[in-house]
């Protein structure tokens, strides 16, 4: 497991603000986000966002977010027989939210030659009380943001499986 708090290697965006940003910074929850960045793309995917995520976070003034980073998915299956362990599904149940990355490789199977990847998916999604991977889109007060003139707000979720 390697933590990250908002940006590798493991360190506060307040840690680096300015002395009113780190006094400001200190009354802020801190979010909790489990990463799993997976197989094949997702690793490179996953480095990427989290520091795309680390940057909107200092400029915009929003809360601490720390990373914590496990292994999951078809590689680790490969490798140990497990593609979700217990303990990472554990962290991710008393995580304040899980960043999933690309999960599954082709060559990957079960035994009876179904691929790995579902079986973790709805593992998860069960464990999370999900049914699919809903991506509801919101607009933050004070949060910049190209949509930010819309005044009448915008109504959109995403449902993808």
């Amino acid at each position: 497991m390697d933590t990250l708090q908002n940006e590798p290697p493991a360190h506060s965006a307040a840690q680096e603000a300015p002395a009113r940003g780190r006094e400001a910074s200190a009354h802020r929850k801190t979010y909790r986000i489990v990463a799993l960045p997976g197989d094949g793309i997702g690793p490179e995917v996953m480095a990427v966002a989290t520091r795309v995520a680390v940057a909107a976070v200092r400029s915009s003034g929003g809360p601490a977010v720390e990373f914590v980073e496990h292994q999951a998915g078809a590689e680790l299956h490969r490798r140990t027989g497990v593609a979700l362990p217990p303990a990472v599904l554990e962290d991710c149940l008393t995580a304040d939210a899980v960043f999933l990355a690309a999960i599954g490789l082709p060559d990957v199977r079960n035994p009876d030659g179904t691929e790995v990847q579902p079986e973790m998916m709805v593992g998860l999604r069960r464990a999370l009380g999900l049914f699919a991977s809903v991506r509801p889109i919101h607009l933050y007060p004070g949060v910049l943001s190209p949509l930010r003139s819309t005044e009448r707000g915008i109504d959109l979720v995403i449902v993808r499986e």
